[in-house]
């Protein structure tokens, strides 16, 4: 695997063994993250408020 940068693209250097290993665990880090963060933004206001519907917020102002 080689590093490339720039506009137009130079080549920079040759990955390191250890810096191609990496590149599976990282991208399934990013997709564990993107994961969690679809899960948290379904969540409806209440949910994440820890709230039911008919109670107000923590600013005072009624959730419908």
């Amino acid at each position: 695997m080689q590093v490339w940068a720039g506009n137009p693209a130079k080549f920079l250097r040759q990955l390191k063994e250890e810096e191609a290993a990496f590149i599976p665990k990282s991208a399934d880090s990013y997709a564990e993250l993107a994961s969690i963060h679809a899960k948290e933004h379904s969540k409806s206001v209440e949910e994440l408020l820890g709230q039911s519907p008919s109670e107000e917020s923590a600013a005072g102002v009624a959730v419908q």
